[in-house]
């Protein structure tokens, strides 16, 4: 089973290994100097082979996976100027998936927990939809797993309920109305969501003529209608 630990160095870097499930934030020096060649060789030496490294946009951390058992919880690295402390990575040793199931509905997110907890659910959360400005309940559950390989279903007393992998909501700025990160990130110029106007807020706009700067469709930025929207949800 795959399991991540992250290496955090200084800066604003990070490095996943698998397979441990660790988290280490650094204690000092400075990794930005050191890039793709001394993380292949601080890596390979303390936690096995390295395989691959990408930067992931938002948190603009840098990440590496690699095999081998990792450091113990809590026990600092040290290779070179690097030193780092080891701790559990707070999302890649999960998996989310979703079940549709009438049967239950009475349930509350609490009571699936406490049984299905024997099958790695460690939390639940039910979806609900709004109707006549009242929020409404349905069948769907997201399962959220201790392990990073989702199950095809699960055993909920007699029934059998398949398990689909959860997909969220692309991830929107509400500043520059672009899909792909958030608002604490962007670096772009305020877009007005509603006619695409640059430097105006929403809450502002007086325009009759929607649009939005994605897809130029004549809809504003949080249209659930918008096909770049569609698409990105598909990613």
């Amino acid at each position: 089973m795959t399991r991540y630990q992250a290496i955090d160095t200084p800066g604003t870097n990070i490095a996943n290994i698998r397979p441990r499930g660790r988290h280490a934030r650094p204690t000092r020096g400075d990794f930005a100097v050191h890039e793709k060649q001394e993380a292949n060789r601080v890596v390979t030496a303390s936690h096995g082979e390295f395989l691959a490294c990408r930067r992931e946009q938002e948190a603009k951390k840098r990440k590496v996976e690699a095999e081998g058992e990792g450091k113990p919880e809590g026990r600092p690295d040290q290779k070179g100027e690097l030193k780092v402390n080891v701790s559990v990575h707070r999302n890649l040793n999960f998996s989310r998936g979703v079940i549709f199931e009438l049967g239950l509905k009475k349930h509350t997110e609490s009571e699936l927990v406490e049984e299905l907890s024997e099958q790695k659910v460690c939390a639940a959360r039910r979806i609900s939809m709004k109707r006549d400005g009242k929020l409404i309940p349905t069948q769907h559950v997201i399962l959220t797993f201790s392990t990073t390989e989702l199950p095809r279903s699960i055993k909920a007393g007699y029934l059998s309920c398949p398990v689909e992998q959860y997909i969220s909501n692309p991830v929107g700025c509400f500043k520059c109305q672009i899909f792909g990160h958030s608002q604490q990130a962007c670096k772009g110029s305020k877009i007005c969501a509603k006619c695409s106007i640059s430097g105006q807020d929403s809450a502002d706009c007086i325009s009759d003529d929607a649009k939005f700067r994605n897809c130029q469709g004549p809809h504003p930025a949080f249209s659930r209608s918008c096909p770049q929207w569609a698409l990105e949800k598909r990613f």
